[in-house]
């Protein structure tokens, strides 16, 4: 959508502004959908299909396009992959998550730690277990 790429880091400034691009490297000052409809729109229907997926697994994600920006800069920067490392992990086999010690350490210090780490964990789970059931249903009827 950005056209950003490992031959072309920066992208398409324009493109990003019309995305309305979180990455720490483009200043959100210079968001502009109007600069490109097409990528604009684009991004309009990835946020609304990130709301629909959210409200399939029974979250209700305060999310907005014009206030948030592109929830891709989301997905890659460094808070979200801080916030898997608490996550369980699992294999395709099993529902049962396996804690890594670090979280259950860290549940232990719960307390000292702010709510909003245990927020995202639960968030990041609950999407995976959507997926791991929706998984587990195609192969099902695939048999």
């Amino acid at each position: 959508m950005c056209g950003r790429c490992p031959d072309r880091p920066a992208g398409d400034l324009v493109a990003r502004a019309a995305a309305r691009c979180t990455l720490p490297d483009f200043d959100p000052a210079h968001w502009d959908p109007d600069g490109d409809p097409d990528t604009a729109a684009e991004a309009e229907h990835a946020a609304g299909d990130l709301v629909g997926f959210a409200a399939r697994q029974g979250i209700d994600l305060d999310y907005d396009l014009e206030r948030d920006g592109c929830s891709w800069g989301w997905a890659v920067c460094g808070y979200s992959s801080s916030v898997l490392r608490y996550t369980g992990q699992r294999s395709t086999e099993s529902p049962i998550r396996q804690y890594p010690p670090r979280m259950i350490w860290q549940m232990h210090r719960a307390a000292e730690e702010p709510a909003e780490i245990f927020e995202a964990v639960e968030l990041v789970e609950a999407y995976e277990d959507g997926c791991f059931a929706l998984f587990h249903q195609i192969a099902g009827e695939r048999g």
